[in-house]
């Protein structure tokens, strides 16, 4: 994920994430560790279509956007997993090992 996100150009200083992995504390830290970031979870659990009822929420009830995205995007306290110390230079060695062995059509 970290080396297909590259061609932004920035590195994130936050990521949510979502869905069942993301309950998962080693998966989280294997994140923020790779992203040198700060890991949010959502609050609402099986959001693959969140996106689309938010804006269909906001059409049919003029709910302002705002609102229903406090409401329904808000991260779930207490859940804040940062990089790890060290984490960088390993992660830095193995992303380097990465990137030499993928052929030159997937970069």
């Amino acid at each position: 994920m970290q080396y297909h996100s590259d061609w932004i150009g920035e590195r994130p200083e936050s990521l949510r994430v979502t869905g069942g992995a993301s309950k998962n504390r080693a998966i989280l830290q294997v994140l923020a560790d790779v992203f040198e970031a700060e890991i949010e979870t959502l609050s609402v659990t099986n959001s693959a279509a969140l996106g689309g009822a938010l804006r269909a929420a906001q059409a049919v009830e003029g709910v302002p956007w705002a609102e229903l995205y406090a409401r329904f995007v808000a991260p779930e306290p207490g859940v804040h997993v940062t990089s790890a110390p060290g984490a960088r230079q390993a992660y830095a060695e193995l992303r380097a090992k990465f990137t030499r062995q993928v052929p030159a059509s997937h970069s």
